[in-house]
């Protein structure tokens, strides 16, 4: 596990600490894919390039398209399901990384550290589609970041 860096072009992979499962672009899906829970395969859907924001925060493209974000729709809030979406900068696609108190890093929204990157009900099953959820220290909301 490396530390993130503040450098463009950096590429990651996010490994749920609990089970291993990668965030992942359902189907390296285009506009208004999920993101969700799935194996290790090698795919450039589970490869997440970061690029500083000008407005702050980092964002992360699936690095099969750079014109996409990790992203969510609407307000933020409990429960809001994780996407990708077309990359406009605005502050739902802008992100900080955290070091977790119990080991690896939280993913949190730029604009405030009250809500991070969650798996629903810690269900930590394939296919799981992420969420933003308020930080409570759970192992739902740990990840481990790999070069990839």
């Amino acid at each position: 596990m490396t530390q993130p860096s503040a450098l463009t072009g950096e590429r990651w992979r996010f490994h749920a600490q609990y089970n291993g499962l990668v965030m992942d672009a359902a189907n390296s899906g285009g506009h208004g894919s999920a993101v969700q829970l799935w194996p290790s395969n090698g795919t450039a859907a589970q490869v997440w390039v970061q690029e500083n924001a000008r407005e702050g925060g980092n964002y992360l493209h699936p690095s099969y398209d750079w014109g996409l974000c990790l992203d969510f729709d609407g307000d933020r809030g409990w429960g809001v399901p994780m996407k990708v979406n077309r990359c406009d900068g605005s502050a739902s696609q802008r992100w900080h990384f955290f070091i977790h108190s119990a080991g690896g890093y939280e993913l949190a929204t730029h604009t405030d550290r009250a809500f991070v990157l969650d798996v629903p009900n810690s269900n930590f099953a394939a296919g799981q589609q992420l969420q933003l959820w308020g930080p409570n220290n759970g192992v739902a909301q740990q990840w481990s970041i790999w070069g990839a």
